[in-house]
């Protein structure tokens, strides 16, 4: 798949994602929230592979939030137009004590699964911004690093949680 068809393919799950988020959703009120929040995402992978290759992917993620602080996200991610790749993800996120709380950090486990040459385990470390909301979903934005032993990545995601 050349460049071009990657572009729109990023732009079409973008302009699909941004139309989800802003079509109105109606939830009934829960007494308590719910621990766990599903997520899908989106994103661009500025080094996939560790081939200079800009590739876009596709994905979803379960949180479970341990404390108010403290949450656990393992996630899958599809690269959509690298046929078979995928990438496994287990991370910890933690939201600092800042007065929005609209931020967070972590770091994580990667497990690749892409052409065989780089599937070695990798570590990352990221950073993003999650809305606070009064919807059923909370839209968010993550800038992601991931190293592994053969070549470093970053990735720029896109996503939205709802809760379950």
């Amino acid at each position: 798949m050349d460049q071009t068809v990657a572009v729109t393919q990023l732009r079409a799950a973008c302009l699909l994602q941004l139309l989800l988020c802003l079509a109105p959703l109606r939830v009934h009120a829960q007494t308590t929230p719910s621990s766990f929040r599903f997520g899908v995402r989106t994103g661009l992978d500025i080094d996939a592979a560790g081939r200079d290759l800009s590739r876009s992917l596709i994905g979803i993620e379960l949180t479970y939030q341990v404390s108010p602080r403290w949450g656990i996200a393992p996630s899958v991610d599809y690269y959509v137009n690298l046929p078979g790749a995928v990438r496994f993800n287990v991370d910890a996120r933690y939201r600092p004590p800042v007065p929005w709380e609209a931020s967070y950090i972590g770091g994580g486990f990667t497990l690749p699964n892409d052409d065989g040459r780089h599937n070695y385990p990798g570590a990352n470390a990221f950073l993003g911004l999650s809305a606070k909301v009064k919807r059923a979903w909370t839209p968010f934005v993550e800038a992601r690093w991931v190293f592994f032993a053969n070549y470093t990545s970053f990735t720029i995601l896109t996503g939205a949680h709802v809760g379950v």
